[in-house]
């Protein structure tokens, strides 16, 4: 195949990304809803996506880390376990 023309164009772009962040423990199952929007100059209004709805559980991986002593004295040794 060859080749008939060439070119580079910059074209200027401008990305809004508007979002919302809670922070803190969710519930058991959480609907997690996402959505885009996109617009331009030579659009007559925005144009939106279709709604997807994801359910999200809660993690079932959990890491505790204790130690053998309750308390240790500069020198001691300390072992800790992690379990995953």
């Amino acid at each position: 195949m060859k080749l008939l023309r060439q070119w580079l164009e910059v074209i200027p772009l401008t990305l809004t990304v508007t979002g919302l962040l809670a922070v803190g423990i969710a519930p058991a199952i959480a609907q997690i809803s996402n959505t885009a929007s996109a617009s331009a100059d030579n659009l007559d209004e925005p144009v939106n996506s279709n709604e997807a709805l994801l359910t999200a559980a809660q993690p079932r991986l959990e890491l505790t880390k204790t130690a053998d002593r309750a308390a240790a004295e500069p020198g001691d040794t300390v072992v800790y376990s992690l379990a995953l």
